[in-house]
């Protein structure tokens, strides 16, 4: 289920996304258990930013910073897509799992 965040984060500040992916029983699912899991970073218009595209997950955890965060075409809103696959004892292998993490970014007077 897609995540919306109204808290915003300072333009080229830090922030860090702290994923809890889930099986289709609400039970908490580990990088482990995560085949070939990916996350990419958009604007909501999905220009993909700072070349953040299908990039590899190795915990469940993101860190966003510097040019990650930076205000563009005054799009103050990103979109974190993470996407892999996992295996269901009960229907099957290859089960598809997708999120979405989307925050605003506050736009400073002056960032350098």
């Amino acid at each position: 289920m897609p995540t919306i965040s109204q808290t915003p984060t300072a333009e080229k500040s830090t922030r860090i996304i702290i994923l809890a992916p889930v099986d289709e029983a609400g039970t908490a699912l580990t990088i482990g258990q995560l085949t070939s899991p990916v996350w990419s970073l958009t604007t909501r218009g999905c220009l993909v930013i700072n070349s953040r595209s299908s990039v590899a997950l190795s915990a469940l955890y993101i860190v966003l910073s510097g040019d990650d965060l930076a205000m563009i075409n005054n799009d103050p809103w990103r979109v974190v897509t993470v996407e892999a696959q996992y295996n269901s004892a009960t229907y099957g292998n290859g089960l598809y799992l997708k999120d979405q993490y989307e925050f605003p970014i506050a736009d400073l007077v002056k960032v350098s």
